[in-house]
């Protein structure tokens, strides 16, 4: 998994990553969930592999929070069929995702305590002074060779009687081959538009270990 750095990301174009169901306006909801800022990652797949997709971490400030549906939004790359999606509370703050897994459910030690997502209740952080975040895990398969990324997830949830929704920013682009490496362009090397060279597989005497290298 190739990480990418943190780019922000305005109201407007918000709106432009979420194009095909609307901009969410005013039923964004508060400040139960924080505003942070797109983050995301790179990796490659081979077609037939399927995975779990735990880029997506969430802060929450306030609670009871009931999740009611979550949706990856997609570009129209084509490459990968979704499968579902599951959510966990992270227990420990300080402690970052474990963002794939080469199953779906993930079965991952380190993944471990998802559930679905329909009538889940994040409960009230407690007093502690720590970041609490929970995790929204997708799942893929590859189904053909190219790229495609998810740019974000749009979450419907109910807060304090209100129903909210709310797009997170979030993204993973996925390559196939999974010979396609550092070459896997991220979503914040030319925007969100889509307009990104295609992939070249990495020359077979690059020295290229068989993870992903993390990238700053």
């Amino acid at each position: 998994m190739k990480r990418t750095r943190p780019a922000r990301l305005g109201t407007a174009l918000l709106c432009l990553a979420v194009s095909l169901t609307g901009c969410l306006g005013p039923s964004e909801g508060g400040d139960e969930l924080s505003d942070q800022n797109d983050y995301g990652a790179a990796t490659s797949r081979d077609v037939g592999t399927r995975f779990t997709d735990g880029v997506t971490a969430v802060e929450y400030t306030k609670g009871p929070i009931r999740l009611l549906s979550v949706k990856p939004i997609m570009d129209d790359g084509g490459t990968l069929s979704y499968l579902g999606a599951r959510v966990r509370i992270m227990n420990n703050p300080a402690w970052l995702p474990h963002t794939t897994a080469d199953e779906f459910p993930p079965t991952h030690p380190e993944m471990a305590g998802s559930t679905a997502v329909q009538d889940f209740i994040v409960p009230a952080p407690p007093s502690d002074g720590q970041t609490h975040y929970f995790e929204l895990m997708f799942g893929f398969e590859v189904t053909k060779e190219g790229r495609s990324a998810r740019r974000g997830a749009e979450l419907v949830y109910e807060y304090d009687g209100n129903k909210y929704t709310r797009f997170i920013p979030s993204y993973v682009a996925v390559c196939s081959p999974k010979s396609i490496r550092t070459d896997c362009p991220g979503e914040d090397a030319d925007g969100p538009d889509g307009t990104m060279p295609p992939p070249k597989p990495a020359p077979a005497a690059s020295g290229l270990s068989s993870s992903p290298k993390a990238t700053g």
